[in-house]
């Protein structure tokens, strides 16, 4: 006599309901990804300005390893300035930027670029974002997505929109290198 296993498998129902299972398991993860997830894109309309500020405040008190570094603006954005805060152990940092002329993002967007050499050759992808214009000084958080242990700069390039996977470097708009 079978076990009750070999009786359910030989069922000839059996290959039905497994197909129906894996057809509502597909389903299920097509809703799944559907749920927004958050977006590299920032802009200041996307983001409460307050509570970036404050939350750069918070990771410059807690954070006892901050590296700050000031930006300066490259060629045709010689006006513009700005700062960086990171933190290695907490993985988090701001910038501060001043007198970055605004984008059109249907055009190109800024690109965020971390050189760590310890970690890789090519920079990692801090984010992209955008200036809307009349706004003096924008705080940006910095979305990293690989770990970064070392940095020794700091790149802003304006990019497609969307941001690149590699950057050809043909705009570089701001360099800040780490101390």
């Amino acid at each position: 006599r079978p076990a009750n296993w070999q009786t359910i498998l030989a069922a000839p129902k059996t290959g039905w309901a497994i197909a129906a299972l894996f057809a509502v398991l597909l389903v299920a993860q097509s809703l799944i990804d559907k749920v927004p997830q958050e977006s590299k894109v920032l802009t200041t309309a996307k983001i409460n300005k307050s509570s970036v500020e404050e939350s750069r405040d918070i990771l410059i008190s807690k954070a006892s390893d901050i590296v700050r570094s000031e930006f300066g603006g490259l060629e045709n954005y010689g006006e513009m300035s700005g700062t960086v805060v990171w933190s290695d152990e907490l993985q988090e940092g701001y910038m501060s930027l001043t007198n970055l002329p605004a984008n059109n993002p249907g055009t190109n967007q800024y690109q965020l670029w971390i050189v760590d050499p310890t970690r890789d050759e090519k920079p990692v992808d801090g984010g992209v974002f955008d200036i809307p214009s009349g706004d003096g000084t924008t705080i940006i958080p910095i979305r990293n997505p690989l770990v970064i242990t070392n940095p020794k700069a700091f790149v802003i390039t304006l990019e497609q929109p969307g941001g690149v996977v590699v950057s050809k470097q043909e705009v570089v708009v701001a360099l800040a290198k780490a101390s």
